[in-house]
């Protein structure tokens, strides 16, 4: 085991999410919708009619799919950390 206390899940956590908010504010990235804060709060305004603040036709499913994406291969990385730390 590389580290014994349970703050380290914290600490990595904390550091992994301050260069999460340092990539996704990068300028040459900031074309793309990386930042998941900004897609969920409607400020986009190609998925948001903010007259009724309803979704208008067109569905973001570029952005859902690579916020899936990123899900699934975080999920599937933990587990397999976990189960090699339970042999």
């Amino acid at each position: 085991m590389l580290f014994s206390s349970e703050y380290v899940s914290l600490a990595v956590a904390y550091v992994a999410y301050m260069f999460y908010l340092a990539g996704v504010r990068h300028p040459r990235l900031s074309h793309f919708l990386l930042h998941v804060a900004d897609f969920m709060s409607g400020i986009f305004p190609q998925y948001l009619d903010r007259t009724f603040m309803l979704w208008t036709n067109t569905y973001p499913l570029t952005p859902i799919a690579g916020f899936l994406g990123a899900t699934l291969l975080l999920v599937a990385l933990s587990g397999l950390l976990t189960t090699r730390e339970d042999r």
